[in-house]
């Protein structure tokens, strides 16, 4: 009897151990920062999206002349005493062009990770590795790819 107890305790150790292992992934993830990119024409509204996500819609600068050499990264850390994550005081950062080329490979790498878990189609997943940050019109290729993706 105490063999089958010793066997069924270490299946639980076993077990319990796969489960903190997991948690500790979880909250690894969570704790990751998001990195989410708005893309749009002109004066299509990204600005006023923006902002009221962070809830200070008159924070991002705003101007009549297109400013698409921008690129603006928004920053938010978890608030230790807080449940929800505090939006404000928050840090704008205009990237420069060598910037703005780095997030979009990050973006274009998280897509490729992600057309593979989703078990696209194979000609979908090959079509989107030849998408490269310094590619001509790179936004109109990654907009058909997004369609027939």
């Amino acid at each position: 009897m105490d063999s089958e107890n010793a066997t069924a305790d270490t299946g639980w150790r076993a077990a319990l151990e796969a489960i903190r292992k997991a948690a500790q992934v979880v909250e690894t993830n969570a704790q990751a920062p998001v990195k989410i990119g708005v893309v749009g024409e002109f004066s299509a509204g990204k600005t006023l999206l923006l902002g009221s996500l962070i809830g200070y819609a008159d924070a991002l600068p705003v101007s009549e002349l297109p400013t698409t050499g921008n690129m603006t990264t928004l920053n938010f850390k978890v608030a230790d005493e807080l449940e929800t994550t505090r939006v404000g005081p928050y840090h704008i950062q205009f990237l420069d062009h060598d910037g703005f080329r780095e997030c979009l490979a990050y973006l274009l790498e998280q897509a490729q990770k992600r057309a593979l878990t989703a078990e696209l189609r194979e000609d979908l997943i090959e079509q989107l590795k030849t998408i490269t940050p310094t590619a001509d019109e790179v936004f109109s290729k990654i907009e058909a790819w997004a369609r027939a993706a």
